[in-house]
């Protein structure tokens, strides 16, 4: 008689366990949703803006600038944050890699943008001079969100094909390198 109740209290547990467990995966889908939602809805607002066409120089060299329509074309732009997880930023160097295999010998392909990147790391930052900015920053409303994000740039100096990393789902990065990378090729 004593193992019913006992069985009882187990499969009660179980089933409560059980529940909570499904409590917590409906969440977490939930939250990956809304992060979705926040990158789609960001990537789009920024997608499509002109920056200001400034003064650009390659990692400390300030005395040789360049206006950024100069170099802009056919160009993919890969901008972080000093701030940005440095995880995010070496997996994604590492999908840059995978499908712009001669990224670190060619600046006219990639080009790494990282405005508040220390002075001494600027001609070398994960294995490439940075472009560095006269205003320092782009202008647009993404930068504040210290994510990662790669784009490129139209003649008038629209940014398009904009694709905000998400260190959650590194596919859909891939996804978009591979595809991105088929323009360039």
């Amino acid at each position: 008689m004593k193992r019913i109740p006992i069985l009882f209290i187990l499969v009660v547990i179980l089933s409560t366990c059980k529940k909570d467990v499904n409590q917590n995966q409906l969440a977490l889908e939930s939250y990956e949703q809304l992060v979705l939602e926040k990158i789609e809805g960001l990537a789009t607002g920024n997608n499509g803006l002109k920056i200001k066409d400034q003064q650009v120089f390659w990692g400390r060299d300030s005395a040789n600038q360049t206006l950024l329509s100069e170099i802009s074309a056919d160009k993919l732009f890969f901008y972080f944050s000093e701030k940005t997880c440095t995880p995010c930023i070496e997996h994604t160097i590492e999908l840059i890699a995978k499908y712009f295999p001669d990224y670190l010998e060619n600046n006219n392909k990639v080009i790494f943008i990282s405005p508040d990147c220390l002075f001494r790391f600027r001609e070398n930052c994960y294995g490439k001079k940075l472009l560095v900015f006269e205003d320092t920053l782009l202008g647009i409303h993404l930068e504040k969100e210290n994510v990662p994000f790669v784009f490129t740039l139209s003649k008038d100096m629209e940014i398009s094909n904009l694709h905000i990393v998400n260190k959650n789902d590194f596919a859909i990065t891939d996804n978009y390198l591979k595809k991105i990378s088929a323009s360039f090729y």
